[in-house]
């Protein structure tokens, strides 16, 4: 069995869809992405050893069947790069999902932090895990550099071929619209998923709600058959999934689902979640209660909100499921402390705190500041929009930002090829208000907010969260929101 502290990734794969993981006798799948065309790198593979080639059956010319010919390498054809990335892949590492226990968490908003909270408890339990986010993956206790929410099939077979090896049980991951839309997943199948929520994102890829929702179903189909479906009945679009189980579950009603949530008059959950209290002082206490009323009791001294409520109550179910005690799972969740970038508190010397969170949407702008809102008298908020993102959702957290707030400073938040200015103004859209400030240099903007708090205020600097970059332009510069607040 490998040494879960001695891992090394290999980088050289034998399927590939990027070509710094071609090597030698590697099969080299040029699939054309939303920025560049795998045909562009059909050459350079081939120069780095590549003996196989699969491209789109439409895009054969002579001029590519000479090039490969010339290196005496086989062309394949295919109807779809990105299924055959998936298929290819998971035969080239001998299938390695099929001998793990694979939990899925989808969803708008919280994936991280349930996926984090579920590999918390599974590991303070003594079960061998692994996870893959958008903020870091790790197999047992080693880190590795995550790219994507959901990466590209090559790297997840990959992954999972040696978290085999390493003898892992369980991998725990976040699953993206994308990830479903692009066929990264095809070739998993869940022993568990978590649907977290759903609202209004990913608009410059899903021209409506209802298609990033469709998209979202599509990971039902990935439910094996005796797994299990765990959902926020408090959600509209998780409601909506309840009532067309058939539609969204292989065309059979799902037999499988275990739901919580607050709301019990339209749907009773077999779980009601029960709020006892939620601060920053006092931490996050609350019950789930089953259909047979029986109550567990839960507090995390280092975690907030009624967000995270659903986020850890989700884990918690998904333990339970899983076959470990209510012992285990409340020995294990007492001091989970959330996902990296995700509302982390840090001490200011003037009195006041710096809060850092990933929040980039209208309700997790609403559920952040209405919780920061009844801990101070001072609340400040720093944030911006990436550019080339969801332009519709900009001038609403703009709304939200004022309403909630006695300060508001808009800044660079990754306006990669907009206008930076433009941007801003999106944000602001109609309103004409005296507590809206513009600095775009984001550090500068921090200092900005520490010279007008006073002892007790709160600044909370949103949008990047754990991310450690600032695109500015074609740029990747280096830049952390926690440092800002470390160094004043």
């Amino acid at each position: 069995m490998q040494n879960l502290n001695q891992i090394t990734l290999p980088t050289i794969w034998q399927v590939a869809c990027h070509t710094d993981n071609v090597g030698p006798g590697t099969t080299f799948v040029a699939v054309r992405g939303h920025n560049t065309d795998g045909l562009k790198f059909v050459e350079l593979a081939l120069q780095k050893g590549a003996n196989q080639i699969v491209v789109d059956e439409r895009v054969v010319t002579n001029e590519l069947l000479n090039l490969i010919d010339s290196f005496k390498a086989q062309l394949v054809t295919v109807v779809s790069t990105r299924q055959a990335l998936s298929n290819l892949s998971a035969r080239a590492w001998n299938e390695p999902a099929q001998s793990l226990k694979i939990i899925g968490v989808t969803g708008t908003k919280g994936k991280t932090t349930t996926v984090y909270a579920l590999q918390h408890i599974l590991a303070k339990a003594d079960k061998k895990v692994a996870m893959l986010t958008g903020v870091e993956n790790m197999i047992g206790d080693q880190k590795f550099e995550a790219s994507l929410t959901t990466p590209h099939p090559d790297y997840i077979h990959m992954f999972l071929a040696q978290c085999v090896q390493a003898g892992v049980e369980y991998v725990v991951m976040e699953v993206s619209a994308q990830a479903l839309s692009l066929n990264r997943v095809d070739d998993l199948r869940f022993t568990e998923i978590v649907f977290t929520n759903l609202e209004l994102e990913h608009s410059e890829f899903y021209p409506s709600i209802e298609n990033y929702f469709l998209a979202k179903c599509q990971i039902f189909k990935l439910l094996q058959d005796d797994g299990w479906a765990i959902l926020n009945s408090d959600d509209l679009w998780v409601q909506k999934i309840l009532a067309g189980q058939q539609k969204f579950f292989n065309e059979q009603p799902a037999k499988q689902i275990l739901t919580f949530g607050r709301d019990i008059e339209l749907i009773r959950p077999n779980y009601r979640l029960e709020i006892i209290q939620s601060s920053l002082l006092s931490g996050l206490e609350f019950n789930l209660v089953s259909s047979k009323e029986n109550k567990f009791n839960y507090k995390l001294d280092q975690l907030y909100g009624l967000f995270n409520a659903y986020n850890v109550a989700g884990a918690i179910l998904c333990a339970q499921q899983l076959g470990l005690s209510y012992h285990q799972i409340n020995t294990a969740i007492q001091n989970f402390v959330s996902a990296p970038g995700r509302l982390e508190i840090y001490p200011l010397p003037n009195g006041a705190r710096g809060v850092v969170d990933y929040a980039h949407t209208p309700s997790s702008f609403q559920n952040i500041l209405t919780l920061l809102r009844k801990e101070t008298d001072q609340l400040i908020i720093i944030f911006g929009a990436g550019g080339g993102r969801d332009p519709l959702k900009r001038p609403i957290m703009g709304q939200i930002a004022t309403q909630f707030c006695d300060t508001v400073i808009l800044t660079n938040d990754n306006p990669r090829n907009e206008d930076p200015e433009k941007i801003v103004q999106q944000i602001i859209g109609k309103q004409i208000s005296k507590k809206i400030l513009i600095e775009l240099d984001r550090a500068q903007a921090v200092k900005l907010a520490y010279q007008i708090s006073k002892p007790g205020a709160i600044i909370v600097l949103l949008g990047k969260g754990p991310d450690e970059y600032q695109i500015i332009g074609n740029q990747k510069l280096f830049f952390s929101d926690r440092n800002q607040f470390k160094h004043l």
